[in-house]
């Protein structure tokens, strides 16, 4: 499903970004194809469940409230990119 989606919407991968809860299904998936990954820890997995798996997440934010406020701060340039002159 979501290699369709990133399809659909015309996008390369490096453009993509998995913003999920749940570690054993939304970042798995997102790790598994190569997009940047967000676990929200306000929904299925906590902080100690994500640093014991295999793979991990790009970003951890306890809220989506977080990654927005961390968006803002950066003038909406993704957490990743190095913030512009």
């Amino acid at each position: 499903m979501m290699r369709m989606a990133r399809q659909q919407l015309g996008l390369r991968t490096d453009e993509i970004t998995m913003i999920g809860d749940t570690m054993e299904t939304d970042i798995l998936g997102g790790v598994q194809l190569g997009y940047h990954t967000v676990l929200v820890l306000s929904g299925g997995t906590r902080r100690p469940e994500a640093e014991h798996c295999a793979y991990q997440p790009d970003l951890v934010v306890d809220s989506i409230a977080d990654l927005n406020k961390l968006l803002e701060q950066r003038d909406w340039q993704p957490w990743w990119l190095p913030m512009s002159a």
